[in-house]
């Protein structure tokens, strides 16, 4: 999270960060001289550099046995800095260092302020990352997130099916198929359903004869769809995709080179 914000600086940031000694470009700055002249960049919000002294506070005051927060009231009183931003960052401090529940418990937090869009994508990246798959989906369904992109549809998709929500990864497919690839969709929510062995609920599904001449087009002759075929009582089809594989098989076989004498046996 922290890099995500650093990033939202711009390149004069990481200038500024890699012009000091020892600096990588990257958080942390590499002094607290390098940090203040953050508040000389122009063309960047004040927020934003807030939230990066907001986060290196935390950092200095974990470092520190007794770990109070004076350092962090007296620059917020100074700079009039809302509390709900100061909660919004320790939710991001709190998730970068896995403690996820009282980071979601601060980030939903109706007081706090509410994370923009590439936020809310770099949280459920994180969490799903560390495999907390359901406090993935609870943030989803907490803060009602939207989607508008191929890519936060690919996401919100892994967040559903590995939470086996396949009713609800359905209803996001179709909701988006009229602004977006259709075959494409279909294929990532394909993909994602065999990392997760969840295959055979998804062709169970109700696809419309777009969709299922998609479905047709990327799997050809794939004995998955020979047993969708079946599945759905689809004897011509099955028979020809029968038919066809057989005739693939047959080619393969013919092309393989010829096992030499001394080898069979093995």
């Amino acid at each position: 999270m922290v890099d995500g914000m650093v990033s939202q600086l711009g390149d004069q940031a990481e200038k500024l960060w890699r012009r000091e000694e020892g600096g990588t470009g990257k958080y942390p700055p590499p002094g607290l001289h390098a940090l203040l002249e953050l508040y000389l960049l122009e063309g960047v919000e004040e927020i934003y550099k807030h939230a990066i002294t907001i986060y290196l506070l935390l950092d200095i005051i974990h470092s520190f046995p007794n770990k109070t927060g004076t350092s962090i009231d007296s620059f917020t009183a100074a700079f009039a800095i809302p509390w709900s931003l100061v909660k919004f960052i320790q939710g991001f401090w709190l998730l970068d260092h896995k403690d996820y529940e009282n980071s979601l418990a601060l980030l939903v937090e109706p007081t706090a302020t509410k994370p923009v869009s590439w936020q809310d994508v770099r949280i459920l990246q994180s969490l799903m990352c560390q495999g907390e798959h359901r406090r993935a989906l609870r943030y989803t369904q907490v803060m009602k997130l939207s989607v508008s992109s191929c890519s936060e549809v690919r996401l919100f998709l892994t967040v559903l099916l590995s939470n086996r929500c396949m009713v609800e990864a359905w209803g996001l497919l179709q909701e988006h198929t009229t602004k977006l690839k259709v075959e494409e969709l279909l294929k990532d929510m394909y993909d994602i359903c065999q990392g997760m062995g969840l295959v055979e609920d998804f062709l169970k599904l109700p696809f419309t004869d777009a969709q299922q001449k998609c479905l047709e087009k990327f799997l050809q002759n794939h004995a998955i769809l020979l047993v969708q075929h079946l599945q759905r009582a689809n004897c011509v089809p099955a028979l020809q995709l029968n038919q066809a594989m057989n005739v693939h098989l047959m080619l393969s076989v013919k092309v393989l080179p010829s096992v030499p004498v001394s080898l069979r046996g093995y």
